[in-house]
């Protein structure tokens, strides 16, 4: 390498290298033309829920100054400094999107196939509206047939949404509040929905999830918490013959617990204690696995720390041919003077 009069660097040459570059600006031109074009590195599939946020990040060797995503889904978009794509999508499908990262080198391209479930989700996001289908009562639309609907059987039931004690990272979540009456006896209260069998069916294998939080003490054998699914047309206040899989926090001997209900297809079940226990204030994230064609349910329920996981259990009532496109969450009460409180949030029905 020499240094000629004129100030120019003339150096040996090399493929793709010139014999000499005059100043600084040449030099420059030269390093930028020359850098190494962007390998994206990013997971090339990714899953995605209709109604739900989705969140995926571009990632590339060599500094990218640029992105792009060409084919998204409706409802998703890129940002093109950060190559951040988010949105809520409102198909459900799988797509082939091309990613490419840009710098001065030029630009890498890589294929993401991205898969949208069909799912139907409650965030209760709307708040304590009856004209908008996530909020509380909530509305027909976004893959719900009609509002909540209150059930009860002696005693009364409150609901209201809330946000001062989030259950997932913030944001509103629905409270409820069952109180008996002034006679000794069993109260009862749920609320239900129906949601549209169109998107997600209930005669093939299909998905719930949701979180849910004990507010208030069991201290009465009867109490419980009960999540269920069922076949019947209208709105029940507990689960009964027409439920197909039921989860339910138990008071067991003073000692509140998870259990399932096995049932025999006939409307009968037997009760099966989990090894999670019910604490008050803790919130348990749960996915319970419905297969209407083998007649048969699972369930995993999560505390944060621990998780347990269900066996194949079976459908109280086995039929298929009712509506089955319910869901329910109700409380059950003991004695005089008693509440029991609940939250729940983050409902997604989807397939799997």
């Amino acid at each position: 390498m020499s240094f000629g009069s004129s100030g120019s660097v003339t150096r040996c040459t090399t493929a793709g290298m010139p014999a000499s570059l005059s100043g600084p600006m040449e030099l420059n031109a030269f390093l930028v033309s020359n850098a190494a074009a962007p390998v994206i590195t990013s997971a090339t599939s990714a899953t995605g829920a209709v109604g739900c946020p989705f969140n995926y990040q571009i990632t590339a060797t060599h500094s990218p100054t640029g992105f792009s995503a060409a084919g998204l889904p409706p409802g998703l978009s890129i940002n093109s400094t950060t190559g951040v794509i988010t949105g809520t999508p409102t198909v459900s499908g799988t797509s082939t999107v091309t990613l490419s990262a840009t710098n001065g080198g030029g630009t890498g391209t890589a294929m993401l196939t991205l898969t949208v479930d069909a799912a139907i989700v409650a965030n209760f996001a709307a708040g304590n509206s009856s004209t908008q289908a996530d909020g509380y009562v909530g509305a027909a639309g976004a893959g719900w047939l009609g509002a909540w609907t209150t059930t009860v059987s002696g005693g009364t039931f409150s609901n209201t949404v809330a946000s001062s004690s989030p259950l997932a990272g913030g944001g509103n979540y629905l409270d409820a509040v069952l109180t008996s009456g002034t006679a000794a006896g069993q109260y009862l209260g749920s609320i239900g929905r129906k949601f549209d069998p169109a998107i997600v069916s209930p005669t093939a294998p299909y998905t719930v999830s949701y979180k849910i939080r004990l507010n208030s003490a069991m201290t009465i054998q009867s109490d419980a918490l009960l999540i269920f699914g069922d076949v019947g047309t209208g709105f029940v206040s507990s689960n009964g013959a027409g439920s197909t899989w039921v989860v339910s926090g138990y008071y067991n001997n003073g000692s509140p617990v998870w259990s399932v209900l096995n049932g025999d297809g006939a409307g009968g079940s037997t009760r099966v204690l989990t090894t999670m226990p019910l604490t008050v204030g803790t919130v348990y994230s749960m996915v319970v696995q419905v297969d209407p064609v083998a007649k048969s349910w699972t369930v995993s329920i999560d505390n944060g720390t621990t998780q347990y996981q269900s066996g194949t259990l079976g459908f109280r009532n086995a039929a298929t041919s009712g509506a089955g496109n319910s869901l329910f969450f109700g409380a059950n009460v003991r004695d005089t003077t008693h509440t029991l409180g609940y939250s729940v949030d983050s409902l997604k029905i989807s397939t799997p």
